[in-house]
């Protein structure tokens, strides 16, 4: 089980009851605050026969998150997950923007007499 450096999106590899592990990886969104939410989202599987031997979130994409899959196969696969992080989100938001000035003056609609 792995999270992305953002807290938004969960990768986990599954195992049946004989603890053997399941062809797939199962994606999540997550939320933490103001508590933990977890959405399922999707499943990502391999060709026939493989199945996951270590995925990880990639540290530095900045579109959202990179997942990488290393296969039984051998063969690395990167999923990009695009999304923006609701912490950008918050911040856009939450932007205060000073009026426009001209000349020092802040412009108004109300002539000054």
């Amino acid at each position: 089980m792995v999270m992305d450096r953002h807290g938004e999106r969960l990768a986990v590899t599954l195992h049946d009851d004989k603890e053997q592990v399941l062809p797939y990886v199962a994606l999540f969104r997550t939320r933490i605050n103001p508590m933990l939410e977890i959405t399922p989202c999707g499943l990502i599987q391999g060709e026939s026969g493989e199945y996951p031997l270590h995925v990880s979130f990639q540290p530095s994409f900045d579109k959202g998150a990179l997942l990488s899959i290393i296969w039984s196969s051998g063969v690395v696969r990167y999923v990009p997950l695009y999304f923006i992080p609701s912490e950008e989100i918050q911040n856009i938001q939450h932007r205060h923007v000073a009026p426009p000035s001209l000349n020092g003056q802040i412009l108004s609609p109300i002539p000054s007499h």
